[in-house]
């Protein structure tokens, strides 16, 4: 059985870096692939929660070789299903848009923070530290998604035009 300790510290996890980290990373794919669905606010806020409160419940059941399996398919799944009105293609290349910029984002997060300690001294600090240091990065992620959303800029558009052709 889970102690308390172990489920707050999952459900901070969640709301502090998870959530987030995927909601403006989702939002800057979507800007720029110049994705719009109708009520995209809401939908971009379930594309963010429902593969996360899956993947935080499998955590605990599931064996770690699995987890980043499992988290790889049911974001997909979930790509596929809300955004419906997009081509098959085009919601492959948002998903796989969105974990190419977790990807740049984490690395670069992690290069920056060696910069100034040691790996060791982030591994073993306590949660809410390591949040308040990607929290800069989500930030700017945002303010980059607010800038192209606001604009129609979609500057990657082309390139989901191209792949679907």
């Amino acid at each position: 059985m889970l102690e308390y300790n172990g489920i707050a510290t999952s459900l901070f996890i969640f709301g502090a870096v998870t959530l987030p980290q995927i909601y403006v990373h989702m939002w800057l794919s979507t800007a720029l692939l110049g994705v719009k669905p109708p009520r995209f606010w809401t939908r971009l806020l379930k594309v963010s929660i429902l593969p996360m409160v899956y993947m935080e419940a499998m955590y605990w059941i599931l064996p770690v070789s699995l987890h980043l399996v499992n988290g790889l398919i049911t974001s997909l799944l979930i790509h596929i299903l809300m955004f419906k009105g997009q081509p098959i293609k085009k919601r492959i290349l948002l998903w796989a848009f969105t974990y190419l910029l977790l990807i740049v984002s984490d690395s670069g997060c992690a290069l920056a923070y060696m910069q100034f300690f040691e790996i060791s001294t982030f591994a073993a600090s306590p949660w809410y530290i390591k949040s308040l240091f990607y929290w800069p990065i989500f930030m700017l992620v945002a303010l980059i998604a607010w800038h192209i959303h606001k604009r129609d800029l979609a500057p990657a558009a082309r390139l989901g035009n191209s792949w679907l052709d």
